[in-house]
């Protein structure tokens, strides 16, 4: 039997739907360009790097849990690359 996933997993998550949900509303465009820009850089780069280290650590606990964890990383870490590329043409 599988044991339970860590509260670092579940935190990860909660910062990763808050993330989402702050982009989707525009709430980056409150800011001057300069500080949003700084703010959504180091709030999704951190979730994507907070995202990698929980997964590892929750291979060695739940290997299910890890791969869905990686794979989620994975996608939101395409979409901040798949951004930078764009905003930086």
């Amino acid at each position: 039997m599988e044991a339970k996933p860590l509260k670092i997993s579940y935190a990860f998550i909660i910062l990763l739907v808050l993330n989402w949900i702050l982009f989707l509303s525009g709430f980056y465009t409150i800011f001057t360009h300069e500080v949003g820009d700084l703010l959504w850089e180091v709030a999704w780069v951190g979730v994507c790097l907070m995202g990698a280290i929980v997964g590892v650590m929750e291979l060695w606990n739940n290997k299910l849990v890890g791969i869905l964890i990686f794979i989620i990383t994975m996608f939101t870490t395409g979409f901040v690359l798949l951004s930078f590329f764009i905003g930086s043409m």
